[in-house]
């Protein structure tokens, strides 16, 4: 196949044709696993939400018993309630920083896990629509073959050879099938180097 620039590569390796295979073999598989990762994930994401809600309530709460002593201290000019004053703005200070830290941890899951998770075989919509197309291109490509197949064995049996013929040699082709078979085999080819391509 050639273009502007000049030739592309249009062959079929085994390869190519392996890993495709593979990769169609594992779209359907994964699925499910990927949408248990989606379903977890936002869970995980909604928990931590949670959890930092309850955080950030503790410390309110704590903030407010601190504030309790504090009254009691101004009120009664009480210096016993120091220490339990100094812990009650510690356990504010503490869960403050305790729900910060889950409230980032819930944008590490959603850049890292739940982002990834998006990329599961309904994501490659160019190469599914590349293999399909490459599919297309290798049943035209091989009942194509086919049929010239049966064509010669048809014209030898007519000249009372009776071998059966199992490659297609071009030399026995006229130049229209000839050329027809080359751009077929040529397209599925590209099809299948494109494809392999995109998924490495």
């Amino acid at each position: 196949m050639t273009t502007l620039d000049g030739f592309v590569i249009s062959k079929v390796t085994k390869q190519a044709s392996e890993l495709i295979s593979a990769f169609a073999d594992y779209c359907p598989e994964s699925s499910p696993h990927y949408d248990r990762v989606k379903v977890l994930t936002k869970k995980l994401m909604s928990d931590f939400d949670g959890l930092s809600s309850t955080l950030f309530h503790l410390a309110d709460t704590y903030k407010g018993l601190f504030d309790c002593t504090e009254n009691i201290v101004t009120k009664h000019q009480a210096n016993d309630f120091s220490k339990l004053n100094e812990s009650y703005l510690r356990l504010s200070n503490l869960m403050t920083d305790w729900g910060n830290t889950v409230t980032s941890q819930i944008q590490v899951v959603q850049d890292n896990i739940y982002a990834m998770s998006k990329y599961d075989c309904r994501q490659y919509e160019g190469v599914a629509a590349m293999m399909a197309q490459r599919s297309l291109m290798a049943h035209e490509y091989s009942t194509y073959k086919q049929s010239l197949i049966k064509k010669i064995h048809k014209k030898k049996k007519m000249k009372g050879d009776y071998t059966e013929v199992l490659n297609l040699d071009e030399a026995e082709l006229s130049q229209k099938d000839c050329l027809k078979y080359r751009n077929l085999r040529h397209k599925f080819g590209f099809y299948n180097d494109q494809t392999y391509q995109e998924l490495q």
